[in-house]
This record gives structure tokens, C-alpha cells and sequence, in this order.
């Protein structure tokens, strides 16, 4: 979350969030919240997120939710993973 925290407070019209091939990280269930500094917001996807198997997801109905973010792309190229 300090990522997404730094991403989504960062100065000026874009700013990224880089999940680096060859990585994989277990979330969830995480909620993403804007609103964002910049505009423009993209996640690119190049590792794996995976998500934890249902009965860790303390009651919540969602894996991963972004919540009042304007301008979000997300991206994963050829090697990106969402593993949920």
C-alpha cells in the first residue's frame, strides 16, 4: 500500500505503479482510494499479484477495488498476471 500511496500522492499530470516482472505478491483484499494528485494513474502489471484464498478475505466481497480514482489504466504487457 506505501506504493500505491506514493503513486497516487505523487506531483504532476501522471505517475505509475510498477509491479516488476519476475515478482509476485500476494493482495488482498486491498482497496485502492483516490482521490489522486495526478490525473492520469496507470498500474502496469509485468509480475504476478495473487490473490489469498477466500476465507482470508475477512468478510470483504472484492479482491482488489479502485475507488474514487480518476484516469486509472491498467496494464500488464506479456507478462503481467492477475492471479484471482
Amino acid at each position: 500500500m506505501d506504493a500505491w500511496t506514493a503513486a497516487c500522492g505523487a506531483r504532476g499530470s501522471s505517475a505509475s505503479l510498477l509491479v516488476p516482472a519476475g515478482k509476485s505478491f500476494l493482495v488482498g483484499p486491498a482497496r485502492f482510494s483516490g482521490p489522486c494528485t495526478s490525473t492520469r494513474i496507470t498500474v502496469q502489471v509485468m509480475g504476478t499479484i495473487t490473490a489469498p484464498p477466500p476465507g482470508a478475505w475477512s468478510g470483504q466481497n472484492y479482491w482488489m477495488m479502485f475507488y474514487q480514482v480518476q484516469g486509472l489504466t491498467v496494464t500488464g504487457g506479456s507478462t503481467g498476471l492477475l492471479d484471482g
